[in-house]
């Protein structure tokens, strides 16, 4: 029983997270398109985690960022921007 209250406390303090890096990284691609490489930077990580994987991947789901170069989702040279919808309603909300 204890158990499954720290798994449900775990996933809602990952999902926390999870919310606060999506808007850290709004807020990174707010002035320009970013590599995921200046992504990390301007999220002052020390590397490229799952997390901030999983959180980019979220984010281009629901249409809030986009490639700069879409037919090639794994270019070296891609880089993420924010959608016209998500810049025009200033984020998430």
């Amino acid at each position: 029983l204890f158990f499954e209250q720290d798994k449900v406390r775990a996933g809602a303090a990952s999902g926390a997270r999870s919310g606060a890096r999506s808007k850290q990284i709004l807020h990174a691609l707010a002035a320009s398109p970013l590599s995921m490489l200046k992504i990390v930077h301007a999220l002052k990580l020390k590397s490229k985690t799952g997390a901030l994987k999983r959180a980019v991947n979220e984010l281009l789901s629901a249409n809030h960022i986009e490639y700069t170069i879409p037919e090639k989702p794994s270019s070296r040279l891609q880089k993420y921007r924010l959608t016209a919808k998500t810049r025009t309603r200033g984020g998430t909300g």
